[in-house]
């Protein structure tokens, strides 16, 4: 076993309060290469977790302050060998960049272990376990926003080539902190050839479900439009729907071991990437690549994959449902605490302007199979959800959206019925 393979089953040995089974997880490690996202943040991530678990000294503030954004006005700072929040830094301070997942941001191959380590700190109890929560909860909004009308994540980012970002293993943990459809996302993971049962991530899973649902529940009071004020990153990512499909563009490369995949869109129930299927795996090579969205398309380039050349791969068409521009702003200046509590445009007294994710809730109902004797009913109510509602418009909508008929033991009921209580809420 490799240390990763070790650092996973210590980790998940340390969740269940037991002695980890080897002695990898006491090597003291370098913040540098965390902080600075040179390293494989995934590793250390997960010694960081299962010390914290086993009641070291951890920079656990530090960890949050880079994960969440530190407080307005502050930069998280290395200084005399400690880490530390300075209005401005100092002669031979070394400034770190925040940011959410750090230069790992949505890796095909290493976010599920974010993730589920994470959701393991939340264990621990008191503050850190409090902001452990807060970025799981953060997690299951963006896994939202990037859930295509399939039910299937569009998650990849920094450090995914070579690896064709299918359904899978992630897909299987979604389902199970959102109640959703646990068999279907086995069965992904089947046609991945992913060997799910026999994995760590469905054992860790599996004992940390508890804290996904809390987590989950926890993430419903945050609506996709709050996600550019709340979530910290090192390049900014665009998402953009629309009735047809789903696209994700990362600006640019911050990873210098494994490239990154930068572009994709999901259409007609196929994925197209930039680079081509994933690309080729290459390690310990900078990829000067970046992605930009030119009008209706992704212009695409990289250093590794086209020799600078720009491609071109086109937006899904249809009507637009939502373009959520993360990242290009300061999320530092809304204080975390705002994920705990109702959010700051919930519906006051009197005022009859709803203020639920109807953006969301048209991107799942325009993700159905309907008969076409409901096509038409069901490309109104899209078009009714981008406009301003009152109250007594939703509820109208919610009834036509009740029509649909869907059986509960269809695939896509998982879909209606998240769509009908956002709705009816």
């Amino acid at each position: 076993m490799g240390d990763e393979d070790k650092l996973r089953y210590e980790m998940l040995d340390a969740v269940r309060g037991k002695t980890p089974r080897s002695d990898l997880w006491k090597k003291s490690q370098g913040a540098d290469s965390y902080f600075s996202g040179a390293g494989s943040q995934n590793i250390w991530l997960m010694r960081f977790v299962t010390q914290a678990l086993r009641n070291q000294t951890v920079p656990w503030e530090a960890v949050y302050n880079y994960q969440l954004g530190p407080p307005s006005g502050l930069q998280l700072i290395a200084r005399d060998g400690s880490l530390t929040l300075a209005p401005e830094p100092a002669v031979g301070d070394k400034v770190y960049t925040p940011g959410f997942g750090g230069s790992e941001f949505m890796s095909t191959i290493y976010w599920a272990w974010h993730v589920l380590s994470h959701l393991a700190l939340s264990r621990k109890g008191g503050a850190i376990s409090e902001r452990a929560r807060k970025w799981a909860a953060l997690n299951w909004a963006l896994f939202r926003a990037i859930q295509a009308p399939d039910g299937s994540l569009m998650l990849f980012g920094q450090r995914s080539a070579g690896h064709n970002p299918i359904p899978g293993t992630i897909d299987w943990i979604f389902a199970l902190a959102s109640d959703g459809d646990v068999a279907r996302a086995e069965a992904w993971s089947r046609q991945a050839h992913v060997g799910l049962k026999r994995s760590w991530e469905f054992e860790i899973g599996n004992e940390l479900r508890t804290e996904m649902r809390e987590t989950w529940q926890q993430s419903l009071s945050i609506n996709a439009e709050d996600l550019p004020g709340l979530l910290s990153l090192r390049v900014p990512t665009e998402i953009v729907r629309t009735t047809e499909g789903l696209a994700i563009v990362h600006a640019e490369n911050c990873n210098p071991n494994t490239p990154p995949i930068l572009a994709g869109v999901w259409r007609d129930g196929r994925r197209e990437l930039m680079p081509p299927s994933g690309g080729h795996r290459i390690r310990q090579k900078f990829d000067h690549a970046t992605a930009r969205i030119d009008g209706s398309e992704i212009v695409y380039a990289s250093s590794l994959y086209t020799d600078g050349a720009e491609q071109r791969l086109s937006l899904p068409g249809g009507d637009l449902i939502q373009h959520l521009k993360l990242g290009s702003g300061s999320a530092a200046s809304t204080p975390i605490d705002v994920i705990a509590e109702p959010s700051d445009t919930a519906q006051q007294p009197g005022d009859q302007q709803t203020t639920r994710d109807l953006g969301r809730a048209a991107a799942l109902i325009a993700g159905l199979l309907l008969a076409k004797s409901q096509k038409q009913l069901q490309a109104d109510v899209i078009a009714k959800l981008q406009g301003v509602l009152d109250d007594d418009a939703v509820k109208a909508i919610a009834v036509q959206v009740r029509s649909f008929g869907i059986n509960p033991g269809q695939p896509q009921a998982v879909q209606w019925r998240e769509a009908l209580v956002i709705l009816e809420s």
